[in-house]
């Protein structure tokens, strides 16, 4: 609850009169992680997070300068579409962080999921989207480690 509180703080430029906002969301944020990291065989990895929080404020800044440049200059290069993309997830919150990072990221979109099955719109059809599709699948994959096993799934 401190982190969360520091956090809100940090985004609110420490005006405290933000929380009045703030401790309510707050309070359901930290009820939400308790519910999500109730004992059972998985367990959220210290060095997996840190991975994917690398990689996502590295293609965040990529995807950010590549959207910018494409659209930014007298010739807008972009060749929007859509994009079919298939995984398997050991369990649905790995499925649902995907889809919530794919969305974040600048130039993708996850439309819809069904099973392993994603279609993505993209703002490039002539990229392979794939590897970078592949590696945010393994970085979140690793942040579940089984109890019982103690290595990554």
């Amino acid at each position: 609850m401190l982190a969360l509180t520091l956090i809100w703080l940090l985004l609110a430029d420490f005006d405290l009169s933000s929380l009045l906002i703030g401790l309510p969301c707050i309070g359901a944020a930290s009820w939400l992680v308790g519910y999500l990291s109730r004992p059972g065989q998985w367990r959220l990895s210290v060095i997996g997070l840190l991975r994917l929080a690398g990689y996502f404020t590295e293609q965040t800044l990529r995807g950010a300068w590549d959207i910018a440049s494409r659209t930014c200059g007298p010739h807008v290069r972009v060749t929007p579409g859509f994009i079919d993309y298939s995984r398997q997830f050991p369990h649905r919150s790995a499925r649902t962080l995907f889809i919530s990072c794919v969305n974040l990221l600048p130039g993708t979109l996850a439309v819809s999921a069904h099973g392993n099955q994603f279609s993505m719109h993209v703002v490039d059809l002539g990229r392979d989207h794939k590897p970078q599709l592949d590696r945010l699948g393994h970085l979140i994959e690793q942040l579940w480690m089984d109890r019982n096993a103690g290595a990554a799934s």
